[in-house]
C-alpha cells in the first residue's frame, strides 16, 4: 500500500515526478499514475481505491489541472475520504485558483497551499514538514540508500522506453539507416525528416537506429554512438504530447535530479514562449548532444503546414534551427510538411529529408509472411 497519492494532470508530469522522486528519497511510498496505474481498469475505480488506502493526498494545481475533470474527481474523493490534503500550486497565485475553481474552493479554502512556482526545493521541504505534522512519516533508510548516486544512474538516457518488438523481423532499410547515421554524424545537421506512407516502417527504422546507437552501452559509458548523450521520443499521435511543455518534460528527465529541479524552476519563471525556447535550446540543448524523435509528425499538420493550434511547436522548430546548439531532431511523417523557411538556420544548421516510398520486394514480403504465419492461416504456397 502506498501512503501518499499525487494527483496531477498529464501535462504536469515533470513537476509531479520531481515531487515523487524527492519523497521516495525521503522514505515515502508514493503512488503516481504514470508509474503505478494499471491498464484495463476503469481510471476512477482505480484511483478511488488507492486514495482510500493512502495516508495523504498531494494536489498539483496548475493551468492544466484546472481543465481536468479527473483531477477534480480525485480531489473530491480525497475530501470525501477525509484524507490530509496538501495543495501545491504553480504559475498562478493561490487566490486565483480559489476564485476561478469554485468546486475546489469549498474543499481548499481552509487549507494552506504550497507555492512551487519559484523554489521547488523549499516547496518540497514545506511539504515534508506538513506530512510529519499530520503523522505521515517516511520509512527509515539505511546508509547505502542515502549515498548520492552519480549522474550515470541519477537520470534517464532514453525517454520513454518505446520499443515495440517490431524489430524481431526487421529486414532491409540498410540504405536509410546508413543515411541517418551519416546525417547524425554531420555537425551541421539539425533537422532530419523521414517521410513515407503509413506502414512502410518509418518508426521501426528509428527503433533500429536507436538500437544501433545504444549498442554495447553500459553505465560506464559517458555517451552513446555518434556522440549522443540521450534520446527522447515524442509520439504526436497522443494529443497530450503535442506541445513544447511535453517536450520539456521529457528532456528534463535526462538530467540529474538536482539539475532537473533547477531547470523546472527556471522554466516556470520564464515570462513568455520565446524566453522558454531560448532557455530550452540555448541552455538545455547546448550542454550535450541530444537526439529528439518527433514521431507521426503528420498528426500536427493541417494539410502540409503545422496547424495553428500547434504554433508553439512551429516556433520551437524555427528556434531550433536558428539558435546555435548541438542537438538533432528526427521527424517521421506520412506527409512532407512545408518547412521551407527553416531549410537552413543562420548558424548553418541544415534540414535533410529521406523519402521512404517503397516497401519490400514481392518475394521478400511473401517470405516474411510465410515466416510469420506459423499456423498456416494465410494458405500461402511455399
Amino acid at each position: 500500500m502506498k501512503n501518499i497519492f499525487i494527483s496531477y494532470q498529464a501535462k504536469d508530469t515533470a513537476i509531479s515526478h520531481l515531487f515523487f522522486n524527492a519523497l521516495e528519497d525521503k522514505g515515502y511510498d508514493v503512488w503516481l499514475y504514470e508509474e503505478h496505474g494499471y491498464c484495463g481498469i476503469f481510471h476512477r475505480n482505480q484511483v478511488q481505491q488507492v486514495i482510500r488506502e493512502s495516508s495523504a493526498f498531494i494536489f498539483i494545481m496548475s493551468e492544466n489541472s484546472m481543465l481536468s475533470d479527473e483531477v477534480t474527481f480525485e480531489l473530491q474523493t480525497a475530501d470525501k475520504e477525509n484524507k490530509p490534503i496538501f495543495p501545491v500550486y504553480i504559475n498562478r497565485c493561490w487566490e486565483d485558483f480559489l476564485k476561478i475553481k469554485t468546486d475546489w474552493r469549498s474543499i481548499l479554502q481552509s487549507r494552506t497551499g504550497i507555492n512551487a512556482s519559484h523554489d521547488l526545493n523549499k516547496a518540497i521541504d514545506s511539504l515534508v514538514i506538513g506530512l510529519k505534522n499530520e503523522g505521515v512519516l517516511g520509512k527509515s533508510k539505511n546508509h547505502q540508500d542515502n549515498i548520492q548516486q552519480d549522474t550515470s544512474s541519477d537520470r534517464e538516457r532514453i525517454v520513454p522506453v518505446v520499443f515495440s518488438g517490431s524489430l524481431d523481423h526487421f529486414i532491409n532499410r540498410t540504405n536509410e539507416l546508413e543515411m541517418l547515421m551519416n546525417f547524425i554524424n554531420d555537425a551541421n545537421t539539425r533537422f532530419i525528416l523521414l517521410t513515407g506512407p503509413g506502414g512502410y516502417g518509418k518508426s521501426a527504422v528509428i527503433e533500429k537506429l536507436i538500437c544501433e546507437i545504444t549498442e554495447h552501452y553500459s553505465l560506464d559509458n559517458s555517451i552513446f554512438k555518434c556522440g549522443i548523450d540521450s534520446i527522447v521520443w515524442l509520439d504526436f499521435r497522443a494529443e497530450e504530447n503535442r506541445s513544447v511543455d511535453a517536450l520539456f518534460n521529457l528532456l528534463n528527465k535526462t538530467f540529474s535530479k538536482g539539475k532537473a529541479i533547477d531547470f523546472i524552476n527556471a522554466w516556470n519563471s520564464e515570462p513568455s514562449l520565446s524566453h522558454r525556447l531560448n532557455f530550452l535550446i540555448g541552455r538545455l540543448l547546448t550542454r550535450d548532444k541530444r537526439l529528439i524523435i518527433l514521431d507521426n509528425f503528420e498528426s500536427i499538420l493541417d494539410n502540409t503546414t503545422i496547424g495553428d493550434q500547434y504554433k508553439d511547436i512551429n516556433e520551437f522548430i524555427q528556434a531550433f534551427m536558428e539558435i546555435d546548439h548541438t542537438s538533432i531532431i528526427i521527424a517521421t511523417s506520412q506527409r512532407s510538411p512545408t518547412l521551407s523557411d527553416i531549410t537552413e538556420g543562420k548558424h548553418g544548421g541544415k534540414k535533410k529529408e529521406i523519402i521512404m516510398n517503397y516497401g519490400l520486394p514481392e518475394n521478400e514480403a511473401v517470405n516474411l509472411i510465410i515466416k510469420l504465419d506459423e499456423d498456416g492461416l494465410c494458405h500461402i504456397e511455399k
